[in-house]
């Protein structure tokens, strides 16, 4: 069976995947968002999104549990620890033009 991945090409350096980039007039998700929670009886909309997001939260919801915190005090850094187990020598640059 071909490998489906045998069939994709690498970029050459500086060279964009998406050259048009977004189309002109194109608006984010964002915007629209911050556009309708802006408009007359948007603080009430965002106050029962909070309040259904809160209310799925305590019936166990992970998920809406998770987005709450990370907005509260923002997403749990993990420290990732790795060692090598090579040993490299340093070499002075100057040092070694001399050699």
């Amino acid at each position: 069976m071909a490998n489906p991945l045998d069939n994709l090409v690498k970029w050459k350096p500086g060279q964009s995947g998406n050259p048009g980039g977004r189309p002109k007039g194109s608006v984010s998700l964002v915007k629209i968002l911050r556009d309708v929670l802006n408009e007359p009886g948007g603080e009430a909309r965002a106050k029962a999104i909070i309040g259904k997001c809160l209310d799925m939260a305590a019936e166990g919801d992970d998920k809406h549990l998770r987005i709450l915190l990370d907005r509260l005090d923002g997403p749990v850094v993990q420290k990732i620890e790795a060692s090598v187990d090579q040993s490299f020598k340093a070499i002075d640059k100057g040092a070694a033009d001399k050699v």
